[in-house]
Protein backbone atom coordinates (compact mmCIF):
# COMPACT_ATOMS: atom_id res chain seq x y z
CA UNK A 1 0.00 0.00 0.00
CA UNK A 2 1.21 3.40 -0.52
CA UNK A 3 1.84 6.08 2.02
CA UNK A 4 -0.62 8.11 2.82
CA UNK A 5 -0.60 11.65 3.20
CA UNK A 6 -1.65 13.98 5.85
CA UNK A 7 -4.91 14.20 4.54
CA UNK A 8 -5.49 10.33 3.28
CA UNK A 9 -4.48 9.61 6.94
CA UNK A 10 -7.27 11.80 8.65
CA UNK A 11 -10.05 10.60 6.61
CA UNK A 12 -9.05 6.84 6.58
CA UNK A 13 -8.79 7.73 10.66
CA UNK A 14 -12.17 9.00 10.65
CA UNK A 15 -14.12 6.61 8.27
CA UNK A 16 -12.63 4.07 10.25
CA UNK A 17 -14.07 5.54 13.31
CA UNK A 18 -17.36 5.62 11.76
CA UNK A 19 -17.05 9.22 11.63
CA UNK A 20 -18.07 9.73 8.06
CA UNK A 21 -22.00 9.61 7.30
CA UNK A 22 -23.15 8.57 3.56
CA UNK A 23 -25.10 11.82 2.59
CA UNK A 24 -26.31 10.21 -0.93
CA UNK A 25 -29.82 9.59 -1.58
CA UNK A 26 -31.84 6.96 -3.48
CA UNK A 27 -32.61 9.45 -6.70
CA UNK A 28 -28.60 9.70 -6.85
CA UNK A 29 -28.06 6.05 -6.19
CA UNK A 30 -30.25 5.37 -8.70
CA UNK A 31 -28.53 7.77 -11.49
CA UNK A 32 -25.19 6.69 -10.73
CA UNK A 33 -26.56 2.85 -11.03
CA UNK A 34 -28.11 4.18 -14.36
CA UNK A 35 -24.58 6.01 -15.16
CA UNK A 36 -22.73 2.89 -14.74
CA UNK A 37 -24.78 0.86 -16.59
CA UNK A 38 -24.46 3.11 -19.91
CA UNK A 39 -20.05 3.24 -19.16
CA UNK A 40 -20.31 -0.80 -19.53
CA UNK A 41 -22.56 -0.45 -22.57
CA UNK A 42 -20.12 -1.45 -25.63
CA UNK A 43 -21.82 -0.01 -28.86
Amino acid sequence: MAKLNREESELLAAFEAGVLKSVSTKRSLGQFKIAAKNTAVKE
